[in-house]
């Protein structure tokens, strides 16, 4: 029954060069591990591949599914009071160990344009509306800001 268990939750994942290349079985007492495409790690879906990479869908669906959730609990409150709630439980989950990955630009930016989605949700912006003068006003940070600020005090 051990074994069964640790065979369940074993798997093989490759991030490098030899990605695509069909690689030898490994083995776990006699039992062989299955290769992946992705593995579940901490609350994070690392993804096989040429380079170390996320699935950013997983986390954009977790961020969404908490703001929408504050924001339908607190119709009443005031705009500052939903920015402050959202800024508590939802940016924890953008910006969950984001500054020990080597996030790509593009990667970056996708998680900046969820978090300016919040400011023109709680601020009836449209989608093609900036909220950089919400933000500058409020004294507030955009999310790529955030991203490098954190990147540069983990590396410290």
């Amino acid at each position: 029954m051990f074994e069964s268990k640790l065979e369940a939750k074993s798997h093989c994942l490759v991030i490098g060069p030899h990605c695509h290349t069909h690689l030898a079985d490994v083995f776990l007492g006699e039992k062989s591990l299955n290769w992946a495409r992705s593995i579940k790690y901490l609350g994070m879906e690392l993804m096989a591949g040429s380079s170390f990479d996320i699935d950013l869908d997983q986390t954009r669906r977790k961020f969404y599914a908490s703001v929408n959730t504050i924001l339908r609990h607190c119709s009443g409150a005031s705009e500052l009071m939903k920015l402050y709630l959202c800024e508590s439980y939802c940016l924890p989950v953008l910006m969950y160990a984001v500054e020990s990955l080597n996030l790509c630009t593009t990667a970056v930016r996708k998680l900046n344009v969820y978090w300016n989605s919040v400011y023109r949700k709680i601020f009836s912006y449209k989608p093609w509306e900036s909220v950089r003068e919400v933000m500058k006003c409020l004294g507030k940070k955009n999310f790529e800001f955030m991203y490098y600020e954190r990147k540069l005090c983990f590396l410290l």
